[in-house]
C-alpha cells in the first residue's frame, strides 16, 4: 500500500498509519483485535488512494465498524479525536486541562472517600467525552458534582463541597496553622494540604525568624538566634540553665509571633490564603482561642507524634553526610524536643486546638482536609 495523506480541516497533513488508528479505536473502547481488524480493512479500503480528506476517512471507519461488528459496537464507541487533556476547564480568561486527580482531590475535602470521589469523577469524565464537551466552565463543573453528591448522598455533604471548592470566592481570607514540636511533620503536611486546597501561600515560622534575625540585632534578642531547643542559652546568665528549655522557647515564640502576625495581617491585607506552619506558633493559637485575631477565618491545629520511639525515628539516617549532621543535631538534642512536645500538647488542651497525631501522613492529611473544611463550614455560617 502506498503513503496516504489525511488532509484535516485547517489543511494540516497526516499520514495514514494503522498504527494510529488501531490505538485511536482501542482508547475509544474497541478491543485491540477488533481494532486491528478495522485497521485492516480500511488499509484494503483506501488502497491506491494518495490523500483523503479526514471526513471521509472518519466516514469510512464508521461504516466498516458498523459492516464488520454491527451497529451496536458502533453506538458503543467513545467520541472521535477528542481526549481528556483537550478538555479544558474555564475561569474567567485563563483555562487549564480537566483533570480526574484534581476533581477527585477536591471531594474528598468533603468527606468522600478516595474510590466514591474518584468513580464519580471517571463517570463526569465519561459524560464529557461522550457529549464531545471541549471546554466547561469551572462554575458549571462544580455545580454539576454538586449535584451529583447531593443526590447520591446528602445535602450537608454537598455544601462541604461547594465550600471546599471556593475557598477563593470567600468573603474573608483563609489562614490555617499547623503547630507541633519539631519532627512533627509539619512542612510536609502544609505543603500536601495547601495542594489540595488549592491555596498558593505557605510560610514557615523558621523562614519568619531568619527574616527577623536581619532585622534585629544579636544584643537585642538573643534568644532569636539560637535552635528552639537551645533558646534557652540567650536568657540572662542567672537563668541559664537546661532546666530553662521552656521558658527559652516560649520567649523565642513570642518573638516570632510577632513576625507572624505581620505576615497573617499583610496577607488579610491583600485579601489571600495562607497556610503558616512552624513549632512557634503556640502564642499565636493562644490568641485565635481567645478571638484576638486579625478579620479572617482561622482554622487552628497541632501535629504531635505520641509513641516517642516513632518520633524518635523521624530523625533517622537519610542517606547524604549533610541530612547527616542534621539528623545528629536533633537527635543529640531529642529530649528538649519531647519535652516542646509535651508542652504544645498542653497548651493546645487549655486552648482547647485540636491535635492530629500524625504517624501516617495520608491518613493526617485526610482528617485534616475534612476538618478545616468543617470547622471552615460553622464560620462561614455562623456569620
Amino acid at each position: 500500500m502506498s503513503r496516504i495523506n489525511v488532509i484535516h480541516p485547517d489543511e494540516s497533513t497526516q499520514p495514514f498509519m494503522r498504527g494510529i488508528l488501531t490505538n485511536e479505536l482501542m482508547r475509544r473502547g474497541m478491543s485491540f483485535q477488533k481494532a486491528f481488524m478495522i485497521a485492516e480493512d480500511a488499509k484494503s479500503h483506501f488502497d491506491g488512494k494518495k490523500e483523503i480528506q479526514s471526513k471521509v476517512l472518519s466516514d469510512a471507519i464508521e461504516e466498516l465498524i458498523r459492516k464488520r461488528y454491527g451497529k451496536k459496537e458502533l453506538d458503543s464507541l467513545l467520541p472521535e479525536r477528542i481526549q481528556t487533556g483537550e478538555i479544558r476547564v474555564v475561569q474567567g480568561q485563563s483555562s487549564v486541562p480537566f483533570s480526574k486527580v484534581l476533581l477527585t482531590q477536591s471531594m474528598t475535602a468533603a468527606g468522600l472517600d478516595l474510590n466514591q470521589a474518584f468513580r464519580i469523577s471517571q463517570e463526569f469524565e465519561q459524560h464529557l467525552l461522550t457529549e464531545k464537551v471541549h471546554r466547561i466552565e469551572k462554575k458549571d463543573l462544580f455545580q454539576h458534582i454538586k449535584k451529583t453528591i447531593e443526590k447520591q448522598f446528602d445535602t450537608y455533604t454537598s455544601e462541604l463541597y461547594e465550600l471546599a471548592s471556593r475557598l477563593d470566592q470567600l468573603k474573608r481570607p483563609v489562614i490555617i496553622y499547623i503547630g507541633g514540636a519539631p519532627g512533627t511533620g509539619k512542612s510536609m503536611l502544609a505543603t500536601s494540604l495547601a495542594t489540595r486546597l488549592g491555596i498558593n501561600k505557605v510560610i514557615s515560622t523558621d523562614s519568619i525568624r531568619e527574616i527577623m534575625r536581619l532585622a534585629f540585632s544579636n544584643d537585642l534578642l538573643p534568644t532569636l538566634f539560637h535552635s528552639t531547643t537551645e533558646a534557652w542559652k540567650g536568657l540572662p546568665m542567672e537563668f541559664q540553665s537546661s532546666e530553662q528549655l521552656i521558658a527559652g522557647y516560649c520567649l523565642q515564640a513570642n518573638q516570632v509571633s510577632l513576625g507572624v502576625r505581620a505576615v497573617v495581617e499583610r496577607t488579610v491585607e491583600e485579601g489571600e490564603n495562607l497556610i503558616v506552619e512552624g513549632a512557634h506558633l503556640v502564642p499565636f493559637l493562644h490568641e485565635i482561642a481567645k478571638k484576638e485575631m486579625v478579620d479572617a477565618y482561622h482554622i487552628p491545629i497541632t501535629l504531635s507524634i505520641m509513641n516517642e520511639k516513632h518520633h524518635r525515628e523521624r530523625f533517622s539516617e537519610r542517606g547524604t553526610k549533610n541530612l547527616r549532621k542534621i539528623e545528629n543535631f536533633y537527635l543529640e538534642r531529642f529530649d528538649g524536643i519531647r519535652s516542646i512536645h509535651e508542652y504544645t500538647l498542653t497548651q493546645c488542651e487549655t486552648d482547647e486546638v485540636e491535635v492530629f497525631d500524625n504517624e501516617d501522613l495520608d491518613e493526617t492529611l485526610n482528617l485534616i482536609i475534612q476538618f478545616s473544611i468543617q470547622r471552615l463550614f460553622k464560620q462561614v455560617n455562623s456569620e
